[in-house]
């Protein structure tokens, strides 16, 4: 097995264990994929990810030697300013900024030793692999654990940035869906009172859905969409659309900060461990961290339960 440290520039990789299929001319198709699963020698999974699905014969997988890659945010509306932007179910969180991409994969693991499960159906068969270290190197053991502590550190930080995106990105979707059927309504209730008909309800009962009880509703929605908004800001650049120039038009926020820090941590530094200067800068989106998830959790509960009692059975999930 090669070093785990020896070439820095894995860093580029795909995050993903990658798997193809070498097969003989009179091979059989099987449906299954291999699943694969690495552990450390305490027995705490490192990695797992899933090759092509498998053909009788010659089948091969490599893993990059790194631990899973921070989760990727999930975006479900579009850009406040930017609505021609598809989503088409999500849209990834593309910032465009080189600067980062070493963050957004998984820490390279530390030599030692590892077992590599391969799962395929009802069968697992597993092996030991032993991770070395470069023989160039001249950092210590102690430098390559200080360089691994702090970017898994980093990821987990990443990550809760993450699943707040999500939280609130699902939010946003639900009120955006309020928000079109509100105004569908809207139409419907001009439409009728044009007619003569009056706004009707189902049950025949008149005024259920008058101009100004859907305005009402409608401001409820924008008031709760804008606090969102306003936090989600904290999280990442909401400004982003996918296109190149991104990255020069808003300041990063918290996730792109967490990354570019990850990747000079865990990709730029070759085995060093991180210098003081960045565990300062750690430490502080640290805490700009705990303040925005604090913030997060006030209105994901006391905002979106005085929401729903305002707008009734229109109720949204947080």
């Amino acid at each position: 097995m090669p070093s785990a440290r020896a070439d820095s520039a894995r860093q580029g990789a795909d995050s993903l264990g990658r798997a193809d299929t070498l097969t003989r001319g009179d091979s059989s198709a099987r449906r299954d994929s291999v699943h694969f699963t690495v552990t450390d020698a305490q027995g705490h999974v490192v990695r797992r990810f899933v090759s092509a699905p498998a053909r009788t014969g010659v089948n091969r997988a490599w893993w990059d030697l790194r631990f899973d890659a921070p989760r990727a945010a999930k975006l479900r509306v579009p850009p406040p300013a930017h609505a021609h932007v598809r989503v088409n179910g999500s849209r990834p969180l593309v910032t465009w900024d080189l600067d980062i991409v070493g963050g957004q994969v998984g820490p390279l693991v530390a030599p030692g030793s590892y077992t590599v499960a391969a799962t395929i159906g009802r069968d697992t068969i597993s092996a030991p692999v032993r991770v070395l270290r470069d023989p160039n190197t001249t950092a210590t053991d102690a430098d390559i654990a200080g360089q691994l502590a702090e970017s898994l550190e980093l990821r987990g930080d990443m990550n809760r940035v993450v699943d707040m995106i999500d939280q609130a990105e699902w939010v946003r979707k639900q009120l955006a869906d309020l928000s079109f059927m509100f105004n569908e309504r809207k139409k419907d209730a001009r439409e009728r009172a044009t007619a003569g008909d009056g706004a009707v309800r189902a049950d025949g009962t008149q005024g259920a859905f008058t101009e100004a009880a859907i305005d009402s509703s409608l401001s409820t929605i924008r008031d709760l969409d804008k606090k969102t908004l306003a936090l989600e800001s904290k999280l990442y650049d909401t400004d982003l659309t996918g296109a190149r120039e991104d990255a020069f038009r808003s300041p990063n926020q918290l996730y792109e900060k967490l990354a570019s820090v990850a990747s000079d941590v865990g990709s730029a530094s070759a085995d060093w461990p991180p210098t003081d200067q960045q565990k300062a800068v750690h430490a502080l989106l640290k805490q700009q961290l705990t303040a925005v998830r604090g913030d997060f959790e006030k209105l994901m509960t006391i905002d979106v339960n005085a929401f729903n009692q305002r707008l009734g059975g229109n109720r949204i999930v947080p």
